[in-house]
């Protein structure tokens, strides 16, 4: 999955012309945590009770990546 994010993010920024790319996750889906900080994504904030998944609010965790200079 690093792989694929880390391909997503690259188009992005060199085809698209994107500023920034953020990723959202629960911040109980400890497999998904890895991916942001194995490639140097910034923790930007905490969000409370920010989106319903199976009924039951879920707080998030908000990185992103900026296009290398």
């Amino acid at each position: 999955m690093t792989k694929s994010v880390k391909a997503v993010s690259t188009y992005a920024f060199e085809n698209l012309h994107f500023k920034k790319v953020m990723s959202y996750i629960d911040v109980n889906n400890t497999a998904s945590l890895a991916i942001p900080k194995r490639l140097g994504m910034l923790l930007e904030g905490h969000f409370h009770n920010q989106v319903v998944l199976d009924g039951v609010m879920k707080d998030m965790l908000v990185f992103s990546i900026f296009p290398s200079k």
